[in-house]
């Protein structure tokens, strides 16, 4: 069971998926530069929010 409240977590999850977030990001956005920025704002609002999450289901 995942527990979002720990970041070590949340950071094993972003490494785990980072090819498949850039993937979908090149399909929307094509630009590589365009990509990168929206991985990193991506995985940047994740842990930002992180503490928001109140069930495992969310998981």
């Amino acid at each position: 069971m995942i527990f979002f409240g720990n970041t070590g977590n949340l950071l094993r999850i972003v490494l785990e998926n980072e090819e498949e977030l850039y993937r979908i990001a090149r399909a929307i956005l094509k630009k590589d530069e365009d990509c990168a920025d929206a991985a990193q704002e991506a995985i940047t609002k994740a842990f930002e929010k992180l503490h928001t999450l109140k069930q495992d289901v969310y998981a």
